[in-house]
């Protein structure tokens, strides 16, 4: 019993725990943004738009800023502001 214990435990311990605090598709993905951007504390700011312009248009800004090599996290982040502007609904 004990080594079927131990196996259980080993296989659970090697998946990733996912926060209580992150409850839907766009936390998620404000989360995942935070992340590669180094930005923790603008959480609710990514959030914010993410609700505003939805998650498909936020994970497609996301996508196509982070393809672009190069960039520094500043000039990604000032894209993402532009490219979720109202006004710019055509992308």
């Amino acid at each position: 019993m004990e080594h079927i214990s131990s196996g259980i435990s080993h296989a659970l311990a090697g998946k990733k725990k996912s926060s209580s605090k992150l409850h839907s598709e766009a936390h998620l993905l404000a989360d995942e943004i935070t992340r590669a951007w180094n930005e923790p504390k603008q959480f609710a700011l990514y959030l914010g738009i993410i609700k505003r312009i939805g998650i498909a248009r936020a994970r497609s800004i996301f996508s196509d800023i982070n393809q672009q090599a190069g960039l520094a996290t500043t000039s990604r982040v000032k894209l993402f502001m532009w490219n979720a502007r109202k006004d710019n609904s055509s992308l």
